[in-house]
C-alpha cells in the first residue's frame, strides 16, 4: 500500500539512450541520402519524402516506372548497407566478389556517408563550443 500500481508498470516511452541512438541513426540516414548518386537520390527523395507517384517521377527523370522501382531498391540497398556499416557493422553482407565493381562502388559510397557524418558532427561540435564559450 502507499504507491499506485501505474508507478510498478514500466513506461512504453523510449528512454534517453533510444531516443539518442534514433537521433544518431536518423543522422546517418539523411547523410546516406546526400551522398547517394544524384538520380537514385531523386527517386528516394520524390518517392519517400515527397510522396511522389512513380509515374511522375519516370516522367520527370525519363524513364519507366519498372525502371523507377529498380531504382528505389538499388537506393535501399545502398542506405542499408551504409546504416548498417556505421552503427550495425554484424549485419552487413559482405559481398560475393569482394574486388568487384560492384563491391568497390559500395565501399566507396559506405566511405563518403561515414566522412560526411564525421564532418557534420565536427561542425555541430564545433557551433556548440562557439556558443557555449
Amino acid at each position: 500500500e502507499g504507491f499506485a500500481l501505474a508507478d510498478l508498470v514500466r513506461s512504453n516511452e523510449a528512454g534517453p539512450e533510444a531516443s539518442i541512438e534514433m537521433a544518431e541513426r536518423l543522422e546517418y540516414l539523411q547523410a546516406a541520402i546526400v551522398e547517394l548518386p544524384e538520380r537514385l537520390r531523386a527517386v528516394v527523395e520524390g518517392y519517400f519524402l515527397e510522396e511522389r507517384p512513380m509515374a511522375e517521377l519516370a516522367a520527370e527523370l525519363e524513364v519507366t516506372e519498372s525502371r523507377i522501382s529498380q531504382m528505389r531498391a538499388e537506393a535501399l540497398v545502398l542506405l542499408k548497407d551504409a546504416l548498417n556499416a556505421a552503427l550495425d557493422p554484424e549485419l552487413l553482407t559482405p559481398h560475393a566478389r569482394p574486388g568487384g565493381v560492384v563491391a568497390r562502388r559500395r565501399d566507396a559510397y559506405v566511405a563518403a556517408v561515414a566522412a560526411r557524418q564525421v564532418s557534420v558532427r565536427r561542425t555541430t561540435t564545433l557551433r556548440s563550443t562557439a556558443l557555449a564559450g
